[in-house]
């Protein structure tokens, strides 16, 4: 599609039909600070557009940087994050990651373990490691899923992905002293469980209460503790982003 005619009819610029459907929602969506004055909005099209033009993606994270609002914050200050993370870990586009680190680093059951045996007890403890109704960890284990939820202790327990899939599919629930499961504020059966974390191979973790200076930074969101090198130096192990589980439903933010 050419928006030349919206913006720069000297430098018209290609983009698919749903890469433009994608870029004018982000454009007409509300504004995370609505107590500051918003660019029009010609001036969102043209800031999308010219994000599109460097990166080749579409900015999901306009809104969330502020990027929307007048006199606030400066686009070129930031980059794309699907660029960054092509580049720290794509290995067909010049990751500058080892593949062995880049599991590392994307696998939260190697991250755990690697993690636990460093630096025992710095990250929740993983109880399970799902595969639908396989128990594939811990090994030595002869249960079912359905059984190894079932033998639990009582406490509130984190539901996720192996695999970074940037908040979604999250959950948590709680078990009882009574032995039953709390799911989304209703009671539920072990089954109910294992359904919500069908299709994927996902852990099961003790959940973090956050700190609450954390928490106010933007209330019940997941929030990305970042582990870099103190010394300044170039790692070859990219930013280790560890997802920290919010109070009660999270939703997803996409700034962190």
């Amino acid at each position: 599609m050419n928006l030349g005619s919206l913006l720069s009819p000297k430098r018209p610029v290609k983009m698919s039909l749903g890469a433009y459907e994608n870029m004018m929602r982000v454009v007409d969506r509300s504004s995370y600070y609505p107590d500051m004055p918003r660019k029009s909005r010609r001036e969102r099209v043209a800031d999308n557009v010219r994000w599109w033009k460097e990166w080749g993606f579409v900015n999901e994270c306009y809104n969330e940087y502020g990027l929307d609002v007048k006199d606030f914050r400066n686009q070129d200050d930031y980059v794309e994050r699907w660029a960054v993370k092509r580049d720290r870990n794509s290995i067909h586009h010049g990751s500058i990651n080892p593949k062995n680190h880049k599991n590392l680093v994307l696998d939260k059951v190697q991250f755990y373990s690697y993690l636990e045996k460093m630096l025992p007890g710095y990250t929740p403890t993983v109880r399970m490691v799902l595969v639908g109704n396989r128990l594939f960890f811990p090994m030595l284990e002869k249960k079912t899923s359905i059984g190894a939820l079932r033998a639990l202790p009582a406490g509130k327990y984190a539901v996720k992905p192996s695999r970074g899939t940037m908040g979604k599919r999250f959950f948590s629930f709680e078990k009882t002293p009574d032995k039953e499961f709390v799911m989304h504020g209703e009671s539920v059966t072990a089954r109910d469980v294992m359904r919500e974390a069908r299709g994927m191979r996902f852990l099961i973790q003790d959940f973090v209460e956050q700190h609450d200076a954390i928490n106010r930074i933007a209330p019940n969101t997941l929030k990305t503790v970042g582990l870099g090198r103190a010394d300044g130096a170039l790692s070859s192990i990219s930013t280790t982003g560890s997802r920290l589980p919010a109070r009660k439903e999270a939703t997803i933010d996409f700034a962190t």
